[in-house]
């Protein structure tokens, strides 16, 4: 096989918002075939991660799902091999709302290392009330995800590297709105420094053999989010939804302070 025939495409995003960070990878190799597809969502403390990985001409089908929810994990794996000899181990732990997740998948006579790992850890989230004045608190501190995952196809492989880092990411978003005898003013800021990013890859092909090397690291993400909302003398009908950030307030006859804090560091 020569190294024309082999065509790799990887797609990947990322994106941190909310507490939320969605993450999807392919990558596919013809002539080769395989084909692999990784989902990886963190939100509302909640982790859903699905890995497939597919090797025809060898008939592996390989599906495994972890789902993490309000300290409840639920896991379902399926592997399906013909003709092919297979080595697989997975392991999954939950405690203390850290999970961490290695898969290794092998297959001979094609000779297919995969190796994936997830690890979410350290993920606390607190919520205060204060009497009086309505005060809630949503943190998420300390949500470090490493992945990295390997490929290689022997007799058709070569090496491939890619990093991409993303430090000192700090955002602050402060919104203030008063009402007062049917004055509106609103102010909003949003900052956002030291965005460094640093993405470095390489592809070396010698001997006709290709090993590919991806990693992708977010540590210390800390998200922090604070509403106050402070109403005297009057009725008022509040609704707000958590993670979603979605409020709703109808007041009638009386002055409304409220004020949003929203920070997102070093991710």
């Amino acid at each position: 096989m020569s190294v024309s025939q082999v065509s790799v495409t990887r797609q990947c995003h990322k994106s941190v918002s909310h507490v939320s960070v969605t993450r999807q990878c392919r990558t596919s190799v013809s002539h080769v075939s395989v084909a692999r597809q990784c989902h990886m969502s963190v939100s509302h403390v909640s982790v859903a991660r699905q890995c497939r990985t597919s090797v025809s001409h060898v008939s592996v089908a390989r599906q495994c799902h972890t789902s993490v929810a309000h300290v409840s994990g639920a896991r379902q794996c399926r592997t399906s091999v013909s003709h092919v000899s297979v080595a697989r181990q997975c392991r999954t732990s939950v405690s203390h709302v850290s999970v961490a997740r290695q898969c290794r998948t092998s297959v001979s006579h094609v000779s297919v290392a995969r190796q994936c790992r997830t690890s979410v850890s350290h993920v606390s989230v607190t919520m205060s009330h204060v009497s009086g004045a309505r005060q809630w608190r949503t943190s998420v501190s300390h949500v470090s995800v490493t992945r990295q995952w390997h490929t290689s196809v022997a007799h058709v492989s070569g090496a491939r590297q890619c990093r991409t880092s993303v430090s000192h990411v700090s955002v602050a978003r402060q919104c203030r709105t008063s009402v007062s005898h049917v004055s509106v003013a609103r102010q909003c800021r949003t900052s956002v420094s030291h965005v460094s990013v640093a993405r470095q890859c390489r592809t070396s092909v010698s001997h006709v053999s290709v090993a590919r090397q991806c990693r992708t690291s977010v540590s210390h993400v800390s998200v922090a989010r604070q509403c106050r909302t402070s109403v005297s003398h009057v009725s008022v009908a509040r609704q707000c939804h958590n993670v979603a950030r979605q409020c709703h307030m109808s007041v009638s006859h009386v002055s409304v302070t409220r004020q949003c804090h929203t920070s997102v560091s070093h991710v």
